[in-house]
């Protein structure tokens, strides 16, 4: 079973004929954002090429011939496109570029619905109680061709306690692109949180630190209608200055560095202001190298990949 986009992938591999050649980038292009080429050389190396498809006629942006370089240098060159030494001789007498293909422009459509939505943020705090802390993750591993993911969904209340764990297995519906995460992880953070109760959640990503001030946590916080607040391993966006992240003139998250403990970048992202954003992850942090909740969440989801434990909802069985 494709995804979406490996079956538009596929659109621009047919769309590609005998003696021409196209770069993972201007494939991601012609799909709305450079950014997606790594995701587009997965979906070419796991998909197209199982499927029979031209799969050979994608090549790095200078022209280099990648994996599988023996097979892709004979098929290429029985179509006559010239190679030396490893790349196309000439590339651009032989490329296709983005604007050449007809294909639906995914990734565009779905930076414009992140521009509809951020409208919609609240960055002030419109919470009663931060009683149960909820934090989410997911892990993912391949089998064969497909590629699943093992999403856990973690409560801790204010003594540090674990009062709920809910984990989900699926397989993924969006691959991973850049600036796009929450397309690829929500239906994980829908199905772990459905029916558990908590006051707010922490996710493993950006709130508002992001090129479109909407990332994974703003996402999460919209559709969930809670507050939530995003923390990640490294800046997406702006700079430092005194522990703030300054974006375009804005404050729009905190730096928080835990004695012994790698820093994180902490932004809000929906119901939360950027101050309590920062002292809810001090508050909720524990002895881990991420706030409790999500340390424990990262572990289970681990446990789950790893077949330790097994998942509270099985969609890879329709359960």
């Amino acid at each position: 079973m494709q995804t979406v986009f490996d079956r538009l992938v596929l659109e621009i591999a047919n769309q590609i004929p005998r003696g021409k050649v196209t770069t993972f980038g201007e494939a991601a292009k012609a799909l709305g954002d450079v950014r997606a080429a790594r995701a587009v050389s997965i979906s070419i190396l796991r998909g197209v090429r199982r499927m029979g498809g031209p799969w050979h006629r994608f090549v790095a942006s200078d022209g280099s011939l990648g994996k599988f370089a023996a097979e892709k240098y004979e098929l290429l060159s029985s179509e006559g496109i010239p190679i030396r030494a490893g790349r196309i001789c000439n590339l651009e007498r032989f490329l296709m570029r983005a604007e050449e293909f007809e294909v639906q422009p995914i990734l565009l459509k779905m930076r414009l619905a992140q521009r509809k939505l951020r409208e919609r943020i609240i960055l002030e705090d419109r919470f009663e109680s931060k009683e149960l802390v909820a934090g989410v993750d997911v892990a993912y591993g391949w089998e064969g061709d497909l590629e699943i993911g093992y999403g856990a969904c973690v409560v801790v209340d204010s003594k540090l306690d674990v009062v709920e764990v809910k984990t989900v297995r699926m397989r993924t519906a969006f691959p991973y692109v850049p600036t796009y995460l929450a397309f690829r992880e929500m239906p994980f953070i829908v199905a772990s949180t459905r029916d558990v109760k908590f006051d707010i959640l922490l996710l493993d990503g950006h709130g508002i630190a992001h090129p479109e001030r909407i990332g994974e946590a703003c996402h999460a916080g919209l559709v969930l209608g809670k507050p939530a607040v995003g923390i990640a391993k490294s800046i997406l966006v702006g700079r430092m200055v005194n522990g703030v992240i300054v974006h375009e003139g804005e404050e729009v998250g905190h730096v928080v560095k835990m004695k012994g403990k790698n820093p994180v970048f902490v932004s809000p992202g929906h119901m939360v202001s950027v101050e309590t954003s920062k002292l809810l992850v001090k508050r909720f942090w524990g002895p881990y190298r991420q706030p409790k909740p999500l340390a424990m969440a990262h572990e289970v989801a681990k446990k789950l990949k790893n077949g330790e434990i097994s998942p509270t909802i099985d969609l890879l069985k329709g359960d």
